[in-house]
């Protein structure tokens, strides 16, 4: 089976370089965040709300993604600029307060230290 192969910006270095998909890449769609930490790693857990019954819904998680505090501080540094070039491509992505400050609690509750 041929790979595919897409060219993007280095996360690290800030240089064009070939990424190689692996045969079993997975992309997801997620609308649901859980975060967590060690002394050693931060980790996001991906997942997306769906509906068992009626008024019922459950976050099933798809992926987590482990890394160091200093990649994932580099990984902030390029989702904020993503998100600047988003927005003056776009226009600016609005979160209403409420909404904003749901979303925020949610965040902060589910941060849980691992031992």
């Amino acid at each position: 089976m041929a790979e595919d192969k897409i060219m993007s910006e280095d996360a690290i270095g800030g240089y064009v370089t070939e990424n190689v998909l692996a045969s079993d890449f997975k992309a997801i769609y997620s609308n649901t965040l859980r975060l967590g930490l060690t002394p050693y790693d931060l980790f996001m857990v991906f997942g997306r709300i769906k509906e068992s019954k009626p008024g019922q819904a459950f976050n099933d998680e798809q992926c987590e993604v482990r890394m160091s505090p200093q990649f994932f501080k580099t990984m902030v540094h390029q989702l904020n600029g993503l998100l600047r070039t988003y927005e003056t491509q776009f226009g600016e992505v609005r979160i209403s307060n409420q909404k904003f400050e749901e979303v925020l609690a949610s965040v902060r509750s589910s941060v849980k230290t691992q031992p």
